[in-house]
């Protein structure tokens, strides 16, 4: 069975992949061997080997599903809707902290957004991980947050070392 055979395999059991009628058809992201990795183990293992210096959204930190755990909470007791960490809405956060951005910056434009908002019942539907996390929304909050929390930002930071380097003590 040659490589593009078993790369239509796995197409035809898997409608988001397209069928190619030619090797060099095939996308120059997409490894054949991937292919047929997911034709025996599955899609996951063939998106790993695929892209083997990407992680899955899925597959993030403790650190970081503590962090966005903490940004659930923080927006739920503003806009009082329980999160329970869906899925969905962990991967917006971890996509931003991985951009670079930190959850106190987060909580700031959770802070912000709340005060600007919740006056007002037509905006405050808006109070909603989709749209003060999304990839092309967040640009939008997270500069005026900064520029606003900047002290209580830097403060909750330093508290958050601290903290991390007694714990770390504590461990030794």
């Amino acid at each position: 069975m040659s490589e593009l055979d078993k790369f239509n395999a796995i197409a035809r059991a898997h409608p988001a992949w397209p069928a190619f009628e030619a090797e060099d058809q095939l996308s120059p992201w997409i490894d054949p061997r991937a292919a047929w990795c997911a034709f025996r183990n599955g899609w996951d293992a063939a998106k790993r080997r695929a892209a083997p210096n990407r992680r899955l959204v899925a597959e993030y930190t403790p650190d970081e599903h503590e962090s966005a755990m903490n940004v659930l909470a923080r927006l739920g007791k503003r806009n009082g809707i329980a999160y329970s960490g869906s899925a969905g809405h962990v991967a917006l956060i971890v996509a931003r902290l991985r951009e670079g951005v930190t959850e106190f910056e987060l909580r700031a434009i959770v802070a912000r957004q709340a005060d600007l908002w919740s006056s007002d019942p037509k905006m405050r539907e808006y109070l909603k991980p989709e749209t003060l996390f999304g990839p092309k929304t967040i640009a939008k909050y997270l500069d005026p947050a900064r520029t606003e929390y900047r002290d209580q930002i830097a403060e909750m930071e330093r508290a958050h070392l601290a903290r991390k380097s007694r714990q770390l003590e504590l461990v030794r």
